[in-house]
Order: C-alpha cells, then sequence, then structure tokens
C-alpha cells in the first residue's frame, strides 16, 4: 500500500518549490479522501504529476498570496443570511473565520 505525503513545501517563501511534485502530493491526498484506495491514489497522482511536467516543464510558477482584504469584502457581499456554508467552502475559511469577518468593522 502506498504511504501518502503530506505537505512538504518549504518554509521559506522564497525557497524554491517543486509544484509538480506538490500537485502530486494534493491530488494524491485528495484521491484518497475521497475514496479512493491508496494504490490508485498514487497511480492517478503520478500520471498527474507526470503530465504536468511534460506541459509545464521549465516555466516559472507564480502562487499569489490570498487577498485577505478582498476576501473579507466578498464573504460580507455575498452573505445573505443563509449561505454561510458555501461562502466557507468557496473561500476556503473556517466557520470562526467566517463569524469574525462578519464581526469585524469595515475599515
Amino acid at each position: 500500500m502506498a504511504a501518502v505525503a503530506h505537505r512538504s513545501g518549504p518554509a521559506d517563501p522564497g525557497a524554491e518549490l517543486d509544484v509538480a511534485r506538490e500537485l502530486r502530493l494534493l491530488v494524491e491526498r485528495l484521491a484518497v479522501g475521497i475514496g479512493l484506495d491508496a494504490g490508485a491514489a498514487c497511480d492517478l497522482a503520478a500520471g498527474v504529476e507526470r503530465d504536468f511536467r511534460s506541459r509545464n516543464g521549465g516555466c516559472r510558477v507564480n502562487v499569489p498570496v490570498r487577498d485577505r482584504r478582498r476576501i473579507r469584502a466578498e464573504v460580507r457581499r455575498d452573505f445573505n443570511g443563509r449561505n454561510r456554508d458555501e461562502l466557507c467552502e468557496r473561500y476556503g475559511i473556517s466557520r470562526a473565520t467566517f463569524y469574525r469577518i462578519l464581526g469585524e468593522r469595515r475599515a
């Protein structure tokens, strides 16, 4: 049975990051998370990494930091009183963060 590794990227934001490897680990973890057996998840992830490298090998990749101010403004704008879970999923935030955003004073 294949082991599913977790986050491995560098702690230093300026350090080199093997994006293809990180993508492989992410796909493998998500595939196992939705019920794929570990061997099939490993095969799927390896195929994704192989395809990503063949299409993008040698390219520089930019991973922008999330714009927290924009996210906070959009959560406040989009909240209709009944769509908390949808907004948490859409913006990748926890319930605690959601309620913190709603409790903030608008600047």
